[in-house]
């Protein structure tokens, strides 16, 4: 068993050795692809970093070489466990027949001398194993391995595993099945060379129609085993693929809402993917090389960081929104929160972060939402704010602004929280002919349904069918969901800062000079104050991290926005045009009324949709505000998180960053 193990160990290892030896392959093909022309900025050293990037991948790939070589199994030592372990299972269905067979057996079957698959285990009935029924039964084994009567099978592609209990095979060979009763659809064969291993069924024809795979023999339970990593991956996407009711479809089957209601796709995303937030979207992305930043780039002549001019840059305010359907009282429901989702889409995928605008919706009009950010008291005004700024570096028809109506939620009986669609609404950036879209208010209609579908009503029963005739016609048209948007230029100033951001974003104007200033701070960290570029060492910096927090948690937004403002209006008019001087005061502000917030355990967590919970974290942050850091942090009374530097560091070579 010792030394079963160890080959086992061994040939673990050596799977290991090839599956990275492939990784380091790959690398070195997307390396030899690499071109200069393919680097948003000219580098004087990509040829000789892209040589030395080759020399280390070949240097590592020759390591791995080698060392599979040493790892590679003995096919001896394969060989003869693997008949030791096929000897073992056979004994082992033998004595389980024999158990459960049936007593009155037929005297003359005992005088039948044909040899059958396994016949060979009645002579030792009495339990006696000497020297010379071993013998026999190696012989036996051997003979039983030349497949004279196992199933054969005709592969119909290649197959090269990944695991290292797979059987490799090529198409057009013959295979010789020895156990087809796994149920994940994985049998286990042996080809003509005597290796044995785990081959997909579906690649497989069989030739013997005589033996079927529901005919095959039971496995006995010294065989028996869990499912392989790959089989359980494959029952995995078998599952996933049945598609299962969702809660949307519990709840229009109940009635409780409209036909054209769905699950958030918007709010599917944001909660399933980290790359769908704002934070994510504000940091500065590497290039295919990794050698430089493809949305931040240094202006070593004028010592500042470059602006950048995109396709769109554009601003929109979110009016209102009109007949829009309410769920059904009787459904046991509980609506939270109205809010609308605000994307970049181009009718196939989301291309830009997911910025979400809270609604006011009042009990006398229950049809229609409205935004007006003054309206809520005690809540954080950003989250109401309907003027937003979009940029995307595409020209194309397909690019628009996707608007999705949402509603959180809570049922009374099960107390299951949720989202979902109250319809969608695009608003194309481009006309047919390329042209982009003048500045106007425009009406757009609400659909149901998810944004990669078509022709579906948001509630039937309100643009149901009439009789003809115009009066019905206008009738239908009023009660219509629908949405308005103002679309609008920026002015050149505002533009000046909005070529601070990055290329692709969907954020609150509000936030917009605050997300200048951090990628400017952000500009002189990473290229202006290192001394070689392409280091990639984590850089201990709390401005850089601690913004990326907050920016997802309007709140705290709203604390650095009224910070902000109080000190901007007190600066003379000079210090105003100082850039420099704005960018410092940015930077101390952050420290001074984020970190505290950020570093606090007292805080109570944001819950979305939760008015009283946010009312009360609303009122703890203006506290916080109204007192400077150092009284903050040297309160006795007050509890905060322990230090974490790994927290204050930025890693150049982040997720966010690569991605």
């Amino acid at each position: 068993s010792f030394a079963r193990g160890a080959v086992g160990l061994h040939a673990c290892l050596h799977g290991r050795c090839v599956q990275c030896n492939q990784m380091v392959n790959d690398k070195l093909q997307q390396v030899y692809r690499l071109t200069q022309d393919g680097e948003p900025v000219p580098l004087a050293d990509f040829n000789d970093r892209k040589k030395q990037e080759i020399r280390r991948l070949n240097r590592l790939q020759e390591m791995l070489s080698k060392m599979s070589m040493k790892l590679q199994p003995d096919p001896v030592e394969e060989t003869y466990f693997k008949k030791q372990k096929l000897l073992a299972g056979r004994r082992d269905r033998k004595l389980a027949g024999k158990v459960t067979g049936d007593d009155d057996e037929d005297e003359d079957d005992d005088d039948d001398d044909s040899v059958t698959e396994g016949s060979f285990f009645e002579e030792d009935s009495d339990g006696e194993d000497d020297e010379g029924a071993a013998s026999f039964r190696e012989s036996e084994l051997d003979s039983t391995m030349g497949h004279s009567e196992l199933p054969q099978a005709e592969c119909l592609a290649d197959f090269f595993g990944e695991q290292d209990e797979d059987l490799n095979f090529e198409k057009g060979d013959v295979v010789y099945l020895i156990d087809t009763g796994r149920e994940d659809g994985w049998w286990m064969a042996e080809n003509s060379e005597g290796q044995q291993g785990l081959v997909p069924s579906n690649y497989l024809k069989l030739l013997d129609t005589e033996h079927k795979p529901s005919e095959a023999p039971p496995v006995a339970e010294s065989r028996s085993r869990s499912l392989s990593p790959r089989g359980k991956e494959l029952w995995d996407k078998v599952k996933a693929a049945v598609r299962q009711p969702s809660l949307a479809d519990v709840l229009l089957g109940m009635g409780a809402i409209p036909s054209g209601f769905r699950t958030s796709t918007l709010g599917s995303l944001v909660s399933e993917a980290s790359s769908a937030l704002t934070s994510s979207w504000v940091v500065p992305k590497l290039s295919s090389s990794h050698l430089a930043f493809r949305d931040l780039h240094w202006d070593y002549a004028l010592n500042k960081l470059c602006s950048r001019a995109v396709a769109v840059t554009r601003g929109f305010s979110i009016l209102g929104a009109y007949n829009i359907p309410n769920v059904n009282k009787a459904g046991g429901l509980t609506v939270l929160s109205h809010h609308v989702r605000v994307a970049v889409f181009n009718k196939q995928e989301v291309l830009s972060n997911v910025h979400t605008v809270r609604a006011v919706w009042i009990t006398k009009e229950p049809k229609t939402w409205k935004f007006a950010p003054k309206v809520q008291q005690g809540l954080p005004p950003s989250a109401f704010d309907a003027d937003c700024v979009v940029r995307i570096n595409a020209m194309s028809t397909d690019i628009m602004i996707l608007f999705e109506l949402c509603i959180s939620y809570r049922r009374e009986t099960t107390g299951e929280e949720g989202e979902l669609s109250c319809g969608w609404a695009t608003l194309p950036l481009f006309e047919a002919d390329g042209k982009p879209v003048i500045s106007r208010t425009l009406e757009l209609k609400v659909n149901g349904g998810t944004p990669y579908e078509s022709g579906i009503e948001l509630d039937p029963a309100l643009t149901g069918k009439a009789s003809g005739g115009r009066f019905p016609s206008l009738l239908r048209s009023s009660r219509t969901p629908r949405l308005y948007v103002k679309l609008q230029y920026l002015r050149r100033n505002v533009m000046e800062i909005c070529n601070m951001l990055p290329d692709v974003i969907v954020t609150s104007a509000n936030y917009v000079p605050f997300i200048s200033y951090y990628r400017q701070v952000m500009a002189d960290e990473l290229l202006r104050d290192r001394a070689d570029e392409q280091d990639a060492s984590p850089i201990c910096s709390p401005v850089l991290t601690i913004f990326s927090q907050a920016v997802d948690e309007p709140d705290i937004m709203d604390a650095l926005r009224e910070k902000w403002s109080e000190e901007h209006k007190a600066l003379r008019r000079s210090f105003k045009k100082n850039k420099g001087h704005l960018k410092a005061m940015f930077k101390r502000i952050l420290l001074e009324t984020v970190y505290p917030l950020v570093a606090c355990s007292q805080l109570p967590t944001a819950v979305w949709g939760d008015e009283n919970q946010e009312q009360e974290r609303y009122a703890f942050i203006q506290s916080v505000k109204s007192r400077s850091a150092l009284d903050w942090f040297s309160d006795s009374e007050m509890c905060h998180k322990p230090l974490n530097t790994a927290e204050l560091t930025f890693a150049v070579l982040s997720d966010y960053c690569v991605t």
